[in-house]
């Protein structure tokens, strides 16, 4: 986060607008409309050191907004803050793609790209795999439900085992773990059966409707990035 946390809030915003040539009378009207967008005008003559987390990360937004940019970067705005400050956050966000300026917003949390995100990309090692509306990434796993079955087995044996039926796709499959996407739920007993028959204990069982997440670990894979 970039500011002087021996400065105000207010005097934080008008320094760094000054950078850009803003006249005063300019600067101070702005200052105060960003302060008020993102909850801090009660505060506006406090010093930054005596902010929490969440509220530096509100005023850090504030200052890339000060020059009203036509493009600002976030690079995971929400890390390491309370769940209001992240609501909070994220409205300012969408409000500011609303009112004209692009965001370019990077962030581990896939549920804040699924409210938030117009456009969204998903990266791994540095390149993008794919891209689009959370409705066209979705479709990159159907129209299906999704079945996450946790048990006490390895990936090798049941990845055979998984094999000898075509009326799921795999997404993935790791010790103890396998995501299947089926597209008819009344044939999950049959692969229960398959299961059962082939001494494999399951121990949990979760259905639910694709999302960022199960496109994400399609494209990716479960396996741990350092």
């Amino acid at each position: 986060m970039a500011f002087y946390e021996e400065l105000s809030a207010m005097d934080n915003l008008i320094f760094w607008g000054g950078l850009y040539g803003l006249s005063k009378k300019k600067l101070k009207n702005r200052a105060i409309e960003l302060l008020k967008i993102v909850g801090l005008t009660s505060r506006a003559k406090e010093p930054i050191k005596n902010f929490s987390g969440g509220m530096k990360r509100r005023l850090n937004i504030a200052i890339g907004l000060i020059h009203k940019p036509e493009l600002l970067l976030l690079d995971e705005p929400t890390v390491g803050i309370d769940v209001q400050a992240t609501v909070k956050i994220l409205e300012i966000i969408k409000e500011v793609g609303k009112n004209g300026t692009s965001v370019i917003f990077t962030t581990h949390q896939l549920i804040e790209a699924e409210k938030i995100c117009s456009n969204i990309g998903i990266m791994d090692k540095g390149h993008i795999l794919s891209h689009g509306t959370l409705e066209e990434l979705i479709q990159i796993v159907g129209e299906k439900e999704i079945v996450d079955i946790k048990g006490e087995f390895p990936a090798n044996s049941i990845t055979k085992i998984l094999k000898e039926k075509a009326t799921y796709e795999i997404l993935s499959v790791e010790d103890n773990f396998i995501s299947l996407a089926f597209k008819h739920t009344d044939k999950i007993p049959s692969l229960l059966d398959t299961l059962f028959n082939n001494n494999i204990l399951v121990t949990d069982l979760k259905i639910k409707s694709p999302n960022l997440e199960t496109v994400f670990l399609k494209l990716t894979g479960r396996s741990l990035r350092d």
